[in-house]
């Protein structure tokens, strides 16, 4: 899946605490719009 392995190396990047809390918050909503649509 792209956007996981895209999601992996983001992860890896050094970044504060905020910006996981941030990216998970998109993330889950991606994931929800994606997994409503089927």
């Amino acid at each position: 899946m792209k956007f996981a392995k895209f999601f992996w190396v983001y992860l890896s990047e050094p970044m504060n605490l905020q910006d996981v809390v941030v990216s998970l918050n998109i993330a889950s909503r991606m994931l929800h719009k994606s997994s409503s649509v089927f």
